[in-house]
């Protein structure tokens, strides 16, 4: 037996693409979120936790880490060039995630 129901991607959601818009939220970055924990209903129960975890789209992972220690440590430029990013990425790693460029933090 075949059904009519047509599967609708969260992406082409009007509900999603609205509740992005009236929260003032990243829909692809909404969307990624959703995707990665296979959230299909209930959206507007997720805009907290999306908020709280999203921390902005990066080129790489090792780039968002660049940011982190910019933001957060006063390196002189004279030390930056000893830092090694890619190791400070993977400890990041365990306190966030990354897919697509947008990076969350693991809440």
């Amino acid at each position: 037996m075949t059904t009519n129901t047509e599967y609708v991607h969260i992406a082409d959601n009007e509900e999603v693409e609205a509740l992005c818009e009236e929260h003032g939220i990243d829909h692809d970055a909404f969307i990624a979120y959703c995707d990665n924990f296979h959230i299909t209903k209930d959206f507007e129960s997720q805009v907290d936790d999306f908020t709280e975890a999203y921390q902005g789209c990066w080129d790489t992972f090792v780039k968002f880490a660049e940011h982190i220690l910019d933001e957060t440590m006063d390196v002189p430029d004279y030390l930056s060039m000893y830092i090694d990013y890619e190791a400070f990425a993977r400890d990041l790693s365990h306190d966030y995630w990354e897919t697509n460029g947008y990076v969350f933090r693991s809440l």
